[in-house]
């Protein structure tokens, strides 16, 4: 793969923000997706964050109480410019560390984003999640 990637990983994950993205209609794909993807495996960071309560399942229904879903599917794969800044924070971490991106890497880049300013998107519920963390 791409130095500072694992062969499968960040494309692995990227494909799954696509497909989230696709499913809920949505123009384009953006850190909710991100998210939505993160919390969608099961890894010691998702253990952790369902003890503060953000799991995929509630993200997905508070995301969809939100924003809401269109009858149209997008024709084409869009990234949003806030979600192209997290990757590159990602991407730019894991290069200058020489280590690959990981889950918690784009988590923790989403949050210190100041994420979701283009939706709103459960913006009281993250930042309320962003104080948990402390």
């Amino acid at each position: 793969g791409v130095r500072g990637y694992p062969s499968d990983y960040y494309p692995k994950i990227l494909k799954k923000a696509e497909n989230e993205m696709l499913d809920l209609k949505h123009p384009y794909v953006g850190t909710e997706h991100l998210l939505l993807t993160i919390l969608s495996d099961k890894t010691a960071l998702t253990d952790y964050l369902k003890t503060k309560k953000l799991t995929y399942r509630k993200f997905k229904n508070k995301l969809i109480n939100i924003v809401g879903t269109s009858t149209s599917k997008s024709k084409f794969i869009l990234y949003t410019p806030m979600l192209r800044t997290i990757l590159k924070h990602a991407e730019d971490y894991a290069e200058e560390n020489n280590t690959e991106i990981t889950e918690t890497m784009l988590f923790n880049a989403i949050i210190s984003g100041g994420i979701f300013i283009s939706w709103k998107v459960s913006y009281s519920f993250l930042t309320a999640f962003k104080m948990s963390l402390v």
